[in-house]
C-alpha cells in the first residue's frame, strides 16, 4: 500500500513535533498531539500506562529538574489506511551524560483535521537499565 505524500508529511510532523515539544518541557503542545485515549508501553519492562493526562503529569514531574533533554525518532516507516497511520523507527534519549537509543513505533488516529497519536511504544533491547522521564513510572 502506498501512502500518500500528505499523510507522511502530517505523520512525520506529529512525531516530529512530539519529540520537540518533550524535549522543550512544552507539555501543553505534548498533550494536545496525543488521543484522548492513550496508551503507552515505556522502555522499562514495568512501563505500561494509559492515559494522555498521566503521560504528561509523570513527565512533568520526572523532567521538573532535569537542566535539559533530548528525544528524537528516526528511520521513521509510515504506512496508513483510511484514518490510521501506524509507524516504526528508532529513538534516542539524552539526559545529561546518559543516552540511550531503541526502537519506536505507533499508532495514530486522523481527525479530519490532523493526526493524533493513540498508542506509542518505546523499547530497549532485552535487560537494558532504561530512564526515560515520563515512559517508565509504575503508576496507572
Amino acid at each position: 500500500m502506498t501512502v500518500s505524500a500528505q499523510t507522511r508529511v502530517q505523520v512525520t510532523d506529529i512525531i516530529d513535533r512530539f519529540a520537540s515539544s518533550y524535549s522543550r518541557k512544552d507539555f501543553e503542545t505534548t498533550s494536545a498531539l496525543l488521543n484522548d485515549v492513550f496508551t503507552w508501553f515505556g522502555p522499562g519492562c514495568s512501563s505500561v500506562t494509559e492515559g494522555r493526562e498521566t503521560f504528561v503529569a509523570l513527565a512533568k514531574r520526572d523532567l521538573s529538574s532535569d537542566p535539559g533533554c533530548s528525544l528524537a525518532f528516526d528511520n521513521i516507516i509510515i504506512a496508513a489506511e483510511g484514518t490510521t497511520a501506524w509507524v516504526c523507527g528508532t529513538w534516542r534519549f539524552v539526559l545529561g551524560e546518559n543516552s540511550v537509543m531503541g526502537y519506536m513505533t505507533a499508532v495514530l488516529r486522523g481527525t479530519g483535521h490532523t493526526w493524533v497519536i493513540a498508542h506509542l511504544h518505546l523499547s530497549a533491547g532485552e535487560g537494558a537499565q532504561v530512564i526515560v522521564p515520563g515512559f517508565n513510572s509504575q503508576e496507572r
